[in-house]
């Protein structure tokens, strides 16, 4: 097993996890940069180019390599003019230099001009590029790619199709463990473009913009617990079930978290086993102590929206009495080795709600609450209130 963890930037980070044989990349990037990357500015941490550097030289000097994130999944057509293209190259020119062996593209064009000007840097394929099938991957291979995260929300638990995507593509395959993404979810590709936009120098709206993907996701899971156990995470536990097919890569989430949360994750995918509530290593809101504070400097925008409202968010998202027992999901993962979730209706088959009922516990009052705010918040956006109030009321 090899992890693929995520960096706050924080060097301590470092010296927490570097002795874990497990860990052979970081991933990460600056909070705003000419081509954007994959996570919302206003929860990243606040770096710039030489705390990255010293990170990242930091990091190699542990014997951990570096793995820089371009992986925005739209410029806007910036990358096809004259001065986007420019910046472009100015950029990747800079992230060569900071000893990175390795970036991270969504779009198949800055691949391949990753692998034209800098043919020496490791060239992987994000999970926003959507690759969950033979003919995906393979156009991907063709253009250079070296790796391929595939696409959790749909492949993590389609073993036939993963064990044909090793059979069949030479370059190294990469599975998202800790996310609790909706399994096929619809919002995957606006949440991908909303966050690229959102970290990307120069933007109109100055980075600013609404979590209505992630309002959405967390609103139908709160509703609906058997949507946490739909979600195609990846337990500690369950890692020998891809590695029996030869998938050896698996990467954690999140670069908004703090390093306690970080440390928790590695060490639970690294022991291959994890006791309590399975929530605590994923990707899911339980504790505001596991996420970086709010930069406020991102969603204070009165000229675009009334702010006031997004004030409700926090409590709104975070289910802090959510516990998902990691204990009741042994072998649940073996019910899908011969079950293909792609030709059956969730309704009809049932399975997931029936693993809810036994596993996941939620609090009623904290749950009415949230879907109370949480359809609010919802209702303002799609009705227009939330832009009627007078700027800066």
């Amino acid at each position: 097993m090899k992890l693929f963890v995520p960096t706050n930037w924080d060097n301590e980070l470092i010296a927490r996890i570097k002795d874990y044989p497990e860990v052979e990349w970081l991933y990460g990037a600056v909070t705003l940069s000419a081509v954007g990357s994959g996570r919302m500015s206003y929860l990243l941490p606040e770096v710039d180019r030489s705390q990255a550097e010293e990170h990242i030289k930091l990091a190699k000097a542990n014997g951990i390599k570096f793995n820089y994130c371009i992986n925005t999944s739209c410029m806007g057509n910036k990358e096809f003019t004259r001065e986007g293209y420019r910046n472009i190259i100015d950029y990747l020119g800079w992230i060569a230099s900071t000893g990175a062996e390795a970036v991270t593209v969504a779009l198949p064009s800055l691949l391949e001009i990753v692998k034209k000007h800098f043919p020496h840097l490791r060239a992987c394929v994000s999970l926003f590029s959507i690759v969950d099938n033979l003919d995906c991957a393979k156009w991907w291979q063709d253009l250079g790619a070296d790796e391929i995260t595939l696409v959790n929300r749909t492949i993590n638990r389609d073993f036939k199709m993963l064990r044909a995507l090793k059979e069949n593509i030479n370059c190294e395959l990469q599975l998202i463990a800790s996310l609790t993404c909706l399994s096929g979810c619809p919002f995957a590709p606006l949440h991908a473009n909303q966050q690229g936009h959102g970290t990307t120098d120069g933007d109109p709206n100055k980075n600013f913009f609404v979590e209505y993907c992630i309002v959405n996701c967390t609103l139908r899971k709160v509703k609906n617990p058997a949507e946490f156990i739909r979600a195609q995470f990846i337990r500690p536990e369950d890692i020998r079930e891809y590695e029996a097919i030869g998938i050896e890569r698996f990467k954690l989430c999140d670069r908004c978290m703090t390093t306690e949360a970080l440390v928790r994750r590695v060490k639970a995918y690294s022991e291959r086993r994890y006791d309590g509530n399975l929530a605590k290593i994923l990707f899911t809101f339980t504790d505001p102590a596991d996420w970086n504070p709010i930069k406020m400097q991102y969603l204070n925008h009165p000229e675009l929206i009334d702010v006031t409202r997004l004030a409700t968010l926090n409590q709104a998202l975070f289910q802090e009495k959510l516990y998902i027992d990691n204990r009741k999901l042994d072998g649940f993962l073996d019910f899908f080795k011969n079950h293909d979730c792609r030709l059956v209706s969730c309704d009809k088959c049932g399975y997931c709600a029936k693993i809810a009922e036994n596993a996941v516990r939620i609090d009623g009052r904290e749950q009415a609450e949230s879907v109370k705010l949480m359809t609010e918040f919802l209702d303002g956006l799609i009705s227009g209130e939330f832009f009627n109030s007078k700027e800066g009321a």
